[in-house]
C-alpha cells in the first residue's frame, strides 16, 4: 500500500464555457424568481426515485438524498468533499433547468448575516418554512416544505428509523431544529484560511472556522435532517448551504491561477468504490463517487470542459488578494489518460482534456487495514451597501495556528522504514497501548490498553473496545489551544447588541464532529481559535467592519462607525442623482 508525501495535479485551464451561468445569493433573488425557485424545488420532489442520477430529465429529489446517504463516507473527511459535493450540485443545477428553473443553483452567504441569519425570508412560510416548530417532532408545518405537503426520501438505509426520532416514522415529516438566536461564523473568520491557505491540502484541512459543520449543527439543529451527515439533503436548505460551501472553494480558486487545478488528499480508504483499489492516494483522474460519469478534474475548473458557472459578488465577500508566491499555471503537452469507468452523460463528454504537469512522488503509507474491512427593494442595509463596504474593510491580520504535538516521538530509522510494507507500523508500547506510526511522515495516532484495532485510515485509526465490542475512531494527538481571553474583549456579547460586536457561533457538539470523523481535539482547537479571533476583532471593532453588523445599525448615523457614515451619504447622494 502507498500513501502519498505530495500529490498536485496541475491541468491546463479549459475554455469550453463561454457563458457561463453566475449563480445569485438568496438575497439577490426579487420575490416571483425565488418563488420559482422553490416550485422547481418541489417539482422536483414529485418525480419518482429511479436510481438514474445521470439524467437531469429523470433524476428525482429523493435521488439526490439518497445517493448522498449511500456514499457519506466515502464523500466526507477526505479530499474528496468538495468535488464531491460540486458534482452534486451541478447536477442540482442540471436537473433544476428541466423543471422550469434556468439560473443555476442559489446559494445562501448565511456569513454575512451571522448575527441575525434566522431573521432571513429564507424562513418564512412563502418559501421554506421556520427555523423551528413547537411540534413535538421537530417537524416543518409551515411553508412548502410542511408536514403533509412534502415527503422526506424513504431512506433505503433506515437511518432515520434507526436512530426512532420521529414516532412511527411519519415520511411527511421534514426535521428541523435551528438554533434560532444563536450566531454562526462570520465571514470574517471564513475568509480567514482562504487567505492563508496555499495549497488544496492546507485549504481544506486548516479551516479554523468550522464553518461547513456549524452550518448544518446550528441553522439545521444537529437532531434534525439538515444536521444529519448522511441525509442532510432531506431538508432544501442542504442546497442554499451547499452553494456557499462550493462558492468558498471557488473564492479560493480564484485567489491564484495555480488553485484551479491544486488537488491533492487521500481518499477515506483503499477499497473507495472509485479508487484503485491500490492505495488511498486522491488522484484528480479518478471518478468520483456517486457521479462517476465524472472526473475531480472535471470538477476543478468551473468554467472548463464540464462545468460551466461562476458566482455573483455577495455581501460577505471580504477581499482576498492575491498571494505573494502565486504561480502561473504551466500547461502539460501531453495529455492525461482517459478516466476509467466513464459515463458521457447528454451534452457532456467522459473524456477531461485535463492534462498533467506534475510529477507525483510516492511513499508506502496506509489504507484500510486487512483486518474486517467492513426582497427588499430598497437593498440598503444587506445588499447594495455591504457590497460597497467589502472594499473599505481590511480583513484582521491576527491569525492563530494550531500548533502540533511539542515532542513528537522520532522512530523512522532504516530499519523501521525496511519494515514498513503496509504503509504504517503498530509498535506495541509498556503501557499495552498500541501507536500507529505511519510511514510517509512518521506521525503516530495511539490508541489506548483495552482496544484492538480494526482500520487503518489516513487521519484517523478505528478500534474496537474489547470490552462492549464497540468501535472508536482515535486520531493524532494535538498540543491543545487553550481559550485566553484578552482584557479588551467584551464578555458576553449577544446577536446584535453593539454597532461593531460579533457574538460567538456556537461550538461544533463533539457528537456532529465524531459522525463526520473529524478530529475532537482539532474541532475543539478550532472552536477556540475563532472565539479569540472575534475577542480580537471585538478589541478593535471601531476599526474592523463586519457585513453581519449591518443589519442591525438602526438610522440613528451618530451611533455609526465614521466609515459607515460615509458609505451611507454616499449611499444617498447616487440615489439623489439617479
Amino acid at each position: 500500500m502507498r500513501l502519498l508525501v505530495v500529490l498536485t495535479a496541475a491541468l491546463s485551464v479549459s475554455a469550453a464555457c463561454t457563458n457561463p451561468v453566475v449563480r445569485k445569493e438568496w438575497s439577490q433573488l426579487t420575490d416571483a424568481e425565488k418563488t420559482q425557485y422553490v416550485n422547481a424545488v418541489m417539482a422536483l420532489t414529485k418525480r419518482p426515485t429511479t436510481g438514474n442520477l445521470q439524467d437531469p430529465n429523470a433524476i428525482s429529489y429523493y435521488d439526490f438524498v439518497e445517493t448522498h446517504t449511500r456514499n457519506a463516507f466515502w464523500a466526507h473527511g477526505n479530499a474528496q468533499f468538495y468535488p464531491f459535493h460540486r458534482a452534486m450540485m451541478w447536477q442540482w443545477d442540471r436537473a433544476l433547468s428541466t423543471v422550469g428553473w434556468n439560473q443555476g443553483s442559489v446559494y445562501w452567504d448565511w456569513p454575512s448575516m451571522s448575527q441575525n441569519w434566522w431573521t432571513s425570508d429564507i424562513f418564512s412560510s412563502k418559501y421554506f418554512g421556520a427555523v423551528l416548530s413547537n411540534d413535538p417532532d421537530n417537524c416543518v408545518i409551515d411553508g412548502a416544505f410542511a408536514k403533509g405537503k412534502f415527503k422526506v426520501s424513504s431512506d433505503a438505509t433506515s437511518t432515520r428509523q434507526r436512530q426512532n426520532v420521529v414516532g412511527g416514522g411519519d415520511p411527511t415529516c421534514l426535521r428541523r431544529c435551528g438554533h434560532s438566536g444563536t450566531a454562526v461564523t462570520d465571514a470574517t473568520s471564513l475568509t480567514e484560511p482562504i487567505l492563508t491557505a496555499t495549497t488544496y491540502t492546507a485549504f481544506r484541512g486548516d479551516d479554523t472556522s468550522n464553518y461547513h459543520a456549524v452550518g448544518h449543527e446550528t441553522i439545521g439543529g444537529g437532531a434534525c435532517d439538515f444536521g444529519n451527515p448522511s441525509y442532510s439533503p432531506n431538508d432544501p436548505l442542504f442546497y442554499l448551504h451547499h452553494g456557499l460551501v462550493d462558492k468558498t472553494w471557488w473564492r479560493w480558486q480564484q485567489a491564484c491561477p495555480s488553485y484551479k487545478t491544486d488537488y491533492e488528499g487521500f481518499l477515506a480508504r483503499a477499497d473507495d468504490p472509485m479508487g484503485d483499489g491500490k492505495d488511498n492516494i486522491a488522484y484528480a483522474t479518478l471518478n468520483l463517487d456517486s457521479w462517476s460519469w465524472w472526473t475531480v478534474a472535471d470538477m476543478l475548473d468551473t468554467q472548463g470542459d464540464v462545468l460551466c458557472y461562476t458566482y455573483s459578488k455577495s455581501a460577505g465577500d471580504l477581499p482576498i488578494p492575491t498571494p505573494a508566491d502565486c504561480k502561473p499555471v504551466v500547461a502539460s503537452p501531453t495529455p492525461s489518460s482517459t478516466s476509467k469507468n466513464a459515463m458521457p452523460s447528454s451534452g457532456s463528454s467522459a473524456e477531461s482534456d485535463a492534462t498533467t504537469t506534475a510529477t507525483t512522488t510516492k511513499a508506502p503509507g496506509p489504507t484500510s487495514s486487512a483486518k474486517n474491512t467492513t426582497s427588499n427593494p430598497d437593498g440598503v442595509v444587506d445588499g447594495w451597501l455591504n457590497i460597497i463596504l467589502q472594499d473599505l474593510v481590511e480583513v484582521p491580520s491576527f491569525v492563530f495556528k494550531v500548533p502540533g504535538v511539542s515532542e513528537k516521538k522520532q522512530r523512522r530509522d532504516s530499519a523501521t522504514a525496511a519494515a514498513c510494507t503496509a504503509g504504517y507500523i503498530e509498535i506495541q508500547e509498556p503501557d499495552n497501548s498500541t501507536c500507529v506510526m505511519y510511514c510517509a511522515d512518521s506521525h503516530e495516532i495511539c490508541v489506548p490498553p483495552g482496544y484492538s484495532i480494526n482500520l487503518v485510515y489516513e487521519s484517523n485509526v478505528q478500534a474496537i473496545n474489547i470490552a462492549t465490542n464497540h468501535p472508536q475512531m482515535f486520531f493524532e494527538a494535538l498540543d491543545p489551544v487553550s481559550y485566553v481571553k484578552p482584557p479588551c474583549a467584551p464578555d458576553n456579547v449577544a446577536p446584535g447588541e453593539h454597532h461593531c460586536y460579533l457574538s460567538k457561533p456556537n461550538r461544533v457538539s463533539l457528537g456532529y464532529a465524531s459522525s463526520m470523523k473529524m478530529n475532537l481535539a482539532q474541532v475543539s482547537n478550532n472552536d477556540n481559535i475563532v472565539a479569540m479571533q472575534i475577542d480580537m476583532f471585538n478589541c478593535e471593532c471601531n476599526k474592523n467592519v463586519s457585513p453581519s453588523l449591518m443589519g442591525y445599525w438602526s438610522n440613528e448615523t451618530d451611533t455609526m462607525p465614521s466609515t459607515i457614515l460615509s458609505v451611507r451619504i454616499l449611499h444617498i447622494c447616487l440615489h439623489h442623482f439617479d
